[in-house]
């Protein structure tokens, strides 16, 4: 990296995908604990962070052995409904091997959609931060039919991410994925290119044929569709690599990965936008 932009970042959210939370189809509990040590490390600097998880499906079906790809809405859904229980048993054992407190916080679009639900949300955000507590967000899946919604305003937790940091006030977005980068011819399998150290205006990228993790329901598109709106609105983001210290390297400005600039003259963090 060129440029550390993260150095003065005062409020951090952090969104990691299915894929990086698994190994061998199985939670990789070593990653989510260096992630606990990360963000807790973070906090400790005087850092509020919060972090957008993945992963509740995924969990789910590994603790019921089903294969995500043959199973109909309803059994996904059920599948984040025990996964969700599972993933967040994970996360306070992580964290609390650290002395720090994390918070499950399931939004829908509602949240966003209703000025009202939108109010309760920052309030319980501010009111989490206010305890030292790093909230843990993700979409209810369990009940979500966002994919059969023509209306949604999310259909993943990379659009999520970008509805939580623009309405809720951050000013620095990491994504953590199996990936780990842009790359110039692509990414998927063995057809690496070279890595896109930086990037300074994500609006000319080809957002097509983008490869899909087995266990998720993002990609490549749907992060550089929300870095899109992240950088638009004055907002850094880093696209990572999952390895061991890897926030600790963003930080550090030596992060594996792309970073993406923000939009000239813009100022970060703004509790009011995303209405773009």
């Amino acid at each position: 990296m060129t440029e550390n932009l993260f150095a003065g970042t005062k409020r951090l959210l952090v969104k990691i995908g299915t894929n990086a939370l698994l190994k061998d189809n199985a939670p990789d509990r070593r990653a989510m604990k260096d992630l606990a040590r990360a963000l807790s490390a973070l906090r400790r600097r005087g850092i509020q962070c919060a972090l957008v998880s993945s992963g509740a499906i995924g969990f789910g079906c590994e603790r019921l052995y089903l294969t995500r790809s043959t199973l109909s809405l309803a059994l996904q859904q059920a599948c984040a409904a025990v996964g969700q229980v599972e993933l967040m048993a994970e996360y306070a054992r992580a964290f609390q091997a650290f002395n720090q407190r994390m918070a499950q916080v399931l939004v829908s679009g509602e949240n966003f959609r209703s000025p009202q639900a939108l109010a309760n949300l920052r309030a319980t955000v501010e009111a989490l931060f206010g305890l030292n507590t790093i909230p843990v967000f993700n979409e209810n899946d369990a009940v979500s039919v966002a994919e059969l919604d023509s209306g949604k305003l999310f259909s993943d937790n990379d659009g999520l991410t970008a509805l939580v940091a623009l309405h809720l006030g951050f000013d620095g977005v990491v994504f953590i994925s199996d990936v780990g980068g842009l790359y110039e011819r692509g990414a998927g399998g063995n057809g690496f290119g070279v890595l896109v150290r930086e990037v300074g205006d994500v609006s000319v990228l080809d957002f097509s044929g983008r490869v899909v993790g087995a266990n998720g329901k993002g990609g490549l598109a749907s992060k550089l569709a929300a870095t899109r709106r992240l950088t638009e609105q004055g907002i850094p983001v880093a696209l990572v690599k999952k390895e061991k210290d890897a926030l600790d390297k963003v930080f550090a400005g030596r992060a594996h990965g792309t970073l993406f600039m923000p939009k000239p003259g813009m100022l970060g963090g703004g509790e009011n936008r995303g209405n773009d």
